[in-house]
């Protein structure tokens, strides 16, 4: 039931959800936390290396953002209309359509890794094998930034997995406890940086850096 609600989401991106979400991307403006990742990059001797965008959607306005300052961008999607519309956008990023719990990327090979408003689709179940991946793909010191739910955001208990309305069409959302998520993170070898919540939506920001082999 969970895997079938989950898998639901691409459906729904594929049959007109993705011009529907494009239109109203600019009421959620991520540019400022974009520009504060960026500064932190910069501030871990992270310039014009390789990013992968996960759930890039149109490209706006991480991946353009990234591009600009001169990262290699892939980005991964599973909805051909959204990549399509981020050819448009960002003819510089390269463009994997993928389910990204399957897309693979050679251990250590990149710098950074976004996740905005696409992890939380994806099972619970599902999610700390996410984590141990991005950190396999990560160079040692790499960064990764990704938004996450909560119970404040699904209207539920602290662990939860559920279909929540979003601009008329019904969406997966599946989140651990906050507790949860930190082991999660900690045991993939990924030492969380900052954790920022947004109390408004319910959502939390976080940005983790992979720790270098034999640090604890």
């Amino acid at each position: 039931m969970i895997t079938k609600m989950a898998d639901r989401v691409q459906s729904v991106y594929e049959n007109g959800f993705a011009r529907v979400y494009t239109a109203a991307r600019s009421a959620y403006d991520t540019r400022p936390l974009i520009t504060h990742f960026l500064g932190l990059l910069a501030a871990h001797g992270i310039a014009g290396g390789r990013v992968v965008d996960l759930g890039c959607g149109a490209g706006e306005p991480a991946a353009r953002m990234l591009v600009s300052h001169g990262f290699t961008v892939v980005g991964v999607d599973f909805c051909d209309e959204m990549l399509a519309l981020a050819e448009k956008n960002v003819p510089e990023m390269t463009r994997i359509k993928s389910d990204f719990r399957t897309v693979v990327f050679p251990p250590g090979s990149l710098d950074a890794v976004i996740a905005s408003y696409s992890l939380f689709h994806i099972p619970r179940e599902e999610q700390a094998t996410l984590f141990a991946r991005i950190a396999v793909w990560l160079r040692d010191g790499g960064l990764a930034f990704f938004t996450y739910s909560s119970g404040g955001h699904t209207k539920g208990p602290e662990e939860n997995s559920c279909e929540l309305e979003f601009l008329g069409q019904n969406l997966f959302y599946s989140h651990l406890s906050l507790p949860g998520l930190r082991c999660a993170l900690l045991a993939a070898g990924l030492s969380i940086l900052e954790e920022k919540p947004d109390e408004e939506a319910g959502l939390l920001w976080f940005v983790v850096q992979k720790r270098a082999h034999g640090k604890p």
